[in-house]
C-alpha cells in the first residue's frame, strides 16, 4: 500500500513523456531567405517615413477635425 503514490507518480510521468519531446526543428533559412520581406518593408518605409520637418499637434480631441493635409 505504501508504494501506491510513488508508483502512480511514476506512471503519470511516463504518460507525459511523449509531450516532452523536443518540437520539430524549423527548416534552415538561406542567406537570402528574408530578402523579399526586407524589400517589401523598405518600399513601405520609404512611402511612410516621417516627413523631413514634421509638425506635432497636441491638444483636445477637436484637433482631429482640422484639415492638416498638404
Amino acid at each position: 500500500m505504501r508504494y501506491t503514490a510513488p508508483l502512480s507518480l511514476t506512471l503519470a510521468l511516463i504518460a507525459l513523456l511523449p509531450a516532452c519531446q523536443s518540437p520539430a526543428q524549423a527548416p534552415p533559412v538561406g542567406a537570402h531567405g528574408f530578402a523579399d520581406e526586407i524589400t517589401v518593408f523598405a518600399a513601405w518605409d520609404a512611402k511612410n517615413a516621417t516627413p523631413r520637418n514634421p509638425m506635432v499637434f497636441a491638444g483636445s480631441s477637436s484637433i482631429r477635425f482640422w484639415n492638416t493635409s498638404d
